[in-house]
């Protein structure tokens, strides 16, 4: 192939003329024949795409042919990296970089694979090499600065992260690396450095409103929400249809306890993710009172997870009052403990669903908006739940086994694809005060998620684990019933003591979800949860520590 041909054909990948490049390609093929170079290009065409198995194909043929092809290994590199082939990805940037050591570019993007793996110390070898070999690179800064973050080397990385306005670069290269670095710092639970550099990127461009959510962002994550808020307003008047900004916006109102105001904005959510299919034909519930002359069955969709649906499921019986049949499409785990209230009519299962004649339907998280709640009109804050014994035996006996001893439950973590678990979950390392306390008998309330080290830990302190009892929440809350009290972090189990009217010690991190508030030790919608919060960021010791003195 002829060098002028083949920057041709780079040119319309760059450009993302794919069919255009396609046709070149395919005459090359019928004139000339297969051969390591068109068998490359062809991976670029599908690499431009996404097509990261067929890129991986056409570079594995330009290999057979010409095993020393450099770019080759190296777009193969890049493909078998693009799928998460770490270990195959590795051999292929190292053949890469033998064959040619002087490219900064192999050494750069061998770097973001070893990242991606958490690989910290090798991937900021590699990116100190590619700056080596071209200083003027910014993006090869950046990436040292990511490897920092990585090391926990944050003042180091901050201090990088001030300097790019100095390299030669245009104005949004460097916005968007200092932005790429503070959303590392969000990440890696840095919120102070991260509002630093977002706030330096807000400066120099005022006009995104994305600069305005990131700093808001950054300041609510260390409970500066008064001028979060500030923040967020101003993302949603430069940009009426920013989502994320009217989102978060939300949870500002919401965790200030101001509900007027955060409960619109709180429907934000369905501009994040589709409401079902099923209810296109629906009128929305708009909180009437149900009529004799018409359809009086309402359809009740849950969301979010099962704390949120046990938070707001007591409203369920403010709009039976109403007078409208219930019809409510709620998690398998959740059923049998909300059948026995009696206030639903019926569960349907999927396929039932689509046979339901009715007229309206709400979420479960709209209900607390469509019925105007406050603050100080939250209903049922001491109980609305109740277990029945009868469910599961085996737990009553487990349980009643330990007498003269208070009985603990314990929850020490989280679901871990929640948004904020890193920092609402806690190692269990952390609480061997509690674990050591001869005053209390431990029983673990953890349903999956458990490493083999906390099993031997567990073990090591007598600890009796519930888990293999447990089979959905009315299980649990047997359990929970049997015990004394409860202590967990900001998970399910929480709502179901409070649901219950079970005392229980909730644990939160320093910027907590909205519906705890920001300063109280009592909560506005569980009477008897006692809450704990850190008194600064990440410090769970000062938590064990309060902890320990209530107990």
């Amino acid at each position: 192939m002829n060098a002028e041909l083949e920057s041709k054909i780079e040119q319309l990948l760059q450009a993302q003329k794919f069919s255009v490049a396609s046709k070149l390609l395919l005459k090359e093929l019928n004139e000339n024949g297969k051969s390591a170079q068109s068998q490359y290009l062809y991976a670029g065409l599908f690499g431009y795409q996404g097509k990261f198995d067929k890129a991986e194909e056409a570079c594995l043929q330009a290999l057979v042919l010409e095993p020393d092809h450099v770019m080759a290994n190296f777009r193969l590199a890049n493909a078998l990296n693009s799928q998460a082939k770490f270990f195959e990805a590795r051999q292929y940037f190292e053949k890469a970089i033998e064959l040619e050591p002087s490219h900064p570019h192999f050494w750069n993007n061998f770097g973001t694979s070893l990242l991606a793996q958490k690989l910290f110390q090798e991937a900021y070898e590699c990116f100190s090499k590619a700056i080596d070999i071209d200083k003027q690179e910014i993006l090869f800064h950046t990436n040292v600065g990511l490897a920092f973050i990585g090391l926990e080397m944050y003042q180091e990385a901050l201090d990088l992260a001030m300097k790019l306005s100095q390299m030669q670069a245009s104005p949004g290269d460097v916005h968007y690396c200092q932005a790429s670095l503070a959303l590392a710092f969000r990440k890696a639970n840095q919120p102070d450095m991260a509002e630093d550099l977002f706030s330096k990127v807000l400066r120099s461009d005022q006009t995104n409103a994305d600069n305005y959510v990131n700093v808001g962002l950054a300041q609510l994550a260390q409970n500066k929400v008064d001028r979060a808020i500030e923040n967020l307003i101003l993302a949603c008047e430069s940009d009426s249809s920013n989502v994320e900004a009217h989102w978060s916006l939300a949870g500002a109102y919401l965790i200030k306890g101001d509900y007027r105001q955060g409960w619109p904005l709180y429907e934000w959510r369905w501009r994040r993710k589709s409401l079902p299919e099923l209810i296109k034909s629906l009128s929305l519930w708009n909180g009437a009172n149900a009529h004799s002359s018409e359809n009086k069955n309402l359809l009740v969709l849950s969301e979010q997870g099962a704390g949120d649906t046990m938070q707001f499921f007591r409203f369920i019986d403010q709009v039976k009052l109403k007078g409208w049949q219930i019809h409510y499409q709620c998690p398998k785990n959740l059923q049998r403990l909300f059948k026995q209230t009696g206030i639903v009519d019926n569960f349907p299962s999927n396929q039932e669903l689509k046979e339901l004649d009715c007229s309206s339907y709400i979420t479960i998280g709209s209900l607390a908006m469509t019925l105007k709640t406050d603050i100080s009109s939250i209903p049922l804050a001491n109980k609305y739940l109740q277990a029945d014994l009868i469910w599961n035996q085996e737990l009553v006996d487990v349980i009643a086994s330990e007498q003269n001893i208070i009985k603990v439950g314990l929850v020490w973590k989280g679901n871990p694809r929640h948004a904020n678990d890193a920092n609402r979950s806690m190692q269990l390392e952390t609480l061997k005060p509690l674990l050591k306390d001869n005053r209390l008998k431990i029983f673990s309330l953890q349903v999956g998620n458990v490493s083999q080290e906390e099993q031997e830990m567990l073990a090591k302190y007598n600890v009796i684990d519930l888990s293999e009892n447990i089979n959905d929440f009315a299980d649990t809350s047997v359990a929970i019933d049997q015990l004394d009290l409860v202590v967990c972090v900001d998970t399910s189990v929480a709502h179901l003591c409070g649901a219950l009217g079970k005392k229980a010690f909730v644990l939160l991190p320093f910027a907590p979800d909205w519906r705890w508030g920001l300063e109280s030790d009592k909560s506005a919608w569980y009477e008897s949860l006692t809450l704990i919060r850190q008194s600064h960021w990440n410090d769970w010791n000062s938590v064990i520590t309060q902890l320990q003195r209530l107990l």
